[in-house]
């Protein structure tokens, strides 16, 4: 697929793609960096009006890896 880097094969930014979606086809989400400060990270998600429990995940990442649902 050209519209994802690399075709889509592996190591590509979740977020990037689903950017370039419309919104009305996707869940709501934020992109935290891995360094961020907690409350920083609790600004975010109050900002993008968020609720726990919600489902975290790394941007670059395959089959699921990494994948937690936090409360």
């Amino acid at each position: 697929n050209p519209g994802i880097q690399y075709g889509g094969l592996l190591g590509y930014s979740k977020y990037l793609i689903n950017s370039q979606l419309d919104k009305s086809f996707t869940s709501r989400s934020i992109l935290i960096e891995g360094k961020t400060e907690w409350p920083e990270v609790f600004d975010k998600i109050n900002k993008a009006a968020l609720k726990l429990p919600c489902i975290i995940k790394p941007d670059i990442g395959e089959r699921s890896k990494g994948v937690k649902c936090v409360h």
